[in-house]
């Protein structure tokens, strides 16, 4: 029962975050967003452009002409390894101060590491404008194995959870993705002189 119970809770996790929208799965959270087009992007370009930057860049994309305030952002723990490391060229931890109070937060939006977003992709955006709704507990059944045999004392286990994640189609832009965190970076830095 625990290790259902605890498997279930991972996938519902990895649903919500890259469900990919076919029934039985939830549409999760990554696959509703839409992609940062970091190739047309016009706006402030930064010299050495890091994930901080693209974070309060794809921030800004979305709250400059709307009513979403960006709250959360998604993100691999080994690209959010980078903000907690990232140096200058004195050896000077850049982003110190993010890691005080024991979470870490670019500007006003708090970083959420998962394993469920893939390495050198992050999604970003206002959570509130994402609804989860949930029907009864975990439900567990029990059953003998169908082949009638009673001797192998086989029993079988299933868990079920009913989920819904809903963001409506008029609020999808109230989030963004990076499908390459580096080649979004490289295109949001600027010229070097």
């Amino acid at each position: 029962r625990n290790f259902i119970n605890t498997n279930l809770l991972l996938e519902l996790e990895e649903q919500l975050a890259t469900g990919d929208g076919t029934a039985p799965d939830l549409k999760g959270i990554y696959t509703t967003a839409t992609a940062f087009d970091s190739a047309s992007y016009t706006g402030y370009k930064t010299k050495y452009a890091g994930l901080y930057d693209l974070i309060l860049t794809m921030a800004t994309e979305i709250e400059k002409n709307t009513k979403y305030n960006c709250d959360y952002v998604l993100i691999n723990p080994a690209d959010a390894l980078q903000l907690t490391l990232e140096k200058d060229q004195d050896g000077n931890r850049i982003n110190l101060p993010l890691l005080m109070g024991g979470e870490m937060k670019v500007k006003n939006v708090k970083v959420i590491e998962t394993p469920f977003i893939a390495a050198n992709t992050l999604v970003i955006g206002d959570f509130t404008k994402a609804r989860r709704y949930f029907g009864d507990n975990i439900t567990i059944e029990f059953g003998y194995n169908a082949s009638g045999d009673f001797a192998k004392r086989i029993l079988t286990l299933v868990g079920n959870m009913e989920q819904l994640l809903l963001v409506r189609n008029c609020e999808t832009d109230a989030f963004l993705k990076s499908t390459d965190i580096a080649t979004d970076l490289t295109n949001i830095s600027a010229t070097v002189a």
